[in-house]
């Protein structure tokens, strides 16, 4: 978490004025993220940052093994499925807060 903040300060300092959406990583083929995403939800609150979701968003379980075949390339990585659904949901978060 330390090193997370570090970096959102070096960001926020960087490129002021910018609009900066935090997103936890999805759930993989393995477990185990949500205090993850769950930490990340905490600290984009401290910072007043926008906080997408995806963990719980994506709708797909990546150890699930038909939507592993459908959204995931590997254990790990959406495939562009995957990747346009991620893009669907960035769009439409990003569409919000600029109150279109």
């Amino acid at each position: 978490a330390a090193r997370f903040k570090r970096l959102l300060n070096k960001i926020k300092t960087t490129h002021r004025g910018a609009t900066f959406v935090i997103m936890p990583p999805f759930e993989h083929a393995w477990s185990g993220l949500e205090p993850a995403a769950n930490l990340m939800q905490e600290i984009a609150k401290q910072y007043k940052m926008p906080y997408l979701d995806i963990y719980h968003l994506c709708g797909w379980d990546g150890r699930d093994a038909e939507d592993k075949a459908i959204f995931m390339a590997d254990d790990t990585h959406e495939n562009d499925v995957g990747a346009q659904r991620i893009a669907e949901l960035l769009a439409g978060f990003i569409r919000q807060l600029k109150g279109a």
